[in-house]
């Protein structure tokens, strides 16, 4: 499967109606499902927050080196990080002046193979597998170039 790949842990940490957090497979997860992310940890699935509030490493989709601030609302996309603590800033705070390292709370909006993450992918094993028009042009042009310089530097040393 393309979403067993980097980025995707195999165990989620769920939340139940009560908000008590427990342990489930990544398989098990479907749209509407909450799942806790802690601090360091990649969110495994696309969603919104619903409780809580963190930085956010956004880099592996965007190309971004500077993190991101996410709170309730905040759409995240799987294979992105929820970082312990912001790189280059000393102390992270938010509007409010509460600490920004926690952990959030993740309404799922697609999990598995529906994910941006998965669908980014699918394209690039395509993209990998196919050869361009132009690749296939250079192999037919090499394909008869080659073997005529075989040709003309063999003659000329005779």
């Amino acid at each position: 499967e393309v979403v067993r790949e980097r980025h995707v842990p195999e165990h989620v940490h769920g939340v139940d109606a009560d908000g008590a957090p427990f342990e489930l497979h990544t398989h098990d997860v479907k749209a509407g499902d909450l799942l806790m992310v802690r601090p360091g940890e990649e969110f495994p699935v696309d969603g919104t927050i619903v409780s809580g509030s963190a930085w956010v490493d956004e880099s592996m989709l965007t190309g971004e080196a500077q993190p991101v601030s996410k709170g309730v609302g905040d759409t995240i996309t799987c294979g992105t990080a929820s970082l312990t603590r912001p790189r280059a800033m000393a102390t992270a705070r938010d509007d409010d002046g509460e600490s920004m390292v926690s952990s959030v709370v993740v309404r799922t909006t697609h999990a598995g193979e529906a994910t941006t993450y998965a669908a980014i992918l699918r394209h690039l094993d395509v993209l990998q597998s196919t050869k361009s028009s132009v690749q296939r042009m250079a192999d037919r042009v090499s394909g008869v170039f080659v073997p005529f310089v075989m040709g003309v530097s063999a003659t000329t040393f005779l």
